[in-house]
């Protein structure tokens, strides 16, 4: 049987799904960015981030302590306003797509951007509570990794 490029011996894909959401300031001094989502060669989607004036601070009223002190609830509840906030609108539905298609396959979700406020994020909490009902990167063969864009070339 011969093996087609790109392709494991059990049938999955050699490389992660690779879903990349770029963050751009829409404005300096604003708290809006545009994000870009591309996932392998497709045409990218257009969508927008907010920051909350609250901030993404982990406390919450109804949080449970697990037996290390950790508040677990605090973590849910931060990772799902992450996750509605970044996946709104066509954004959405670009994520319900692929997370469809991928069902079984590894998934590497990179965040780039060159703003500090956006790494200063905890994306590693991410929360899909409608199609995984988990922190994205708990989920097994997926990761969530932050990256910068690449410089502009020297002239």
């Amino acid at each position: 049987m011969a093996l087609q490029e790109g392709v494991a011996a059990d049938g999955r894909a050699d490389e992660p799904v690779q879903v990349t959401v770029v963050l751009q300031s829409a404005s300096p001094g604003q708290t809006n960015y545009l994000t870009s989502v591309t996932v392998g060669d497709r045409p990218p989607i257009e969508g927008s981030f907010e920051l909350p004036a609250h901030g993404w601070d982990q406390t919450y009223e109804g949080a449970q302590t697990s037996k290390d002190g950790a508040s677990v609830g605090a973590a849910v509840d931060t990772g799902m306003r992450l996750f509605d906030a970044l996946f709104s609108g066509p954004l959405r539905r670009c994520w319900a797509q692929v997370v469809e298609e991928s069902r079984g396959q590894e998934m590497r979700l990179v965040i780039c951007s060159a703003a500090l406020a956006i790494h200063g994020l905890p994306w590693e909490l991410l929360f899909d509570r409608v199609l995984v009902d988990r922190h994205l990167a708990l989920v097994e063969g997926w990761s969530v990794v932050r990256a910068v864009p690449d410089p502009p070339p020297l002239p």
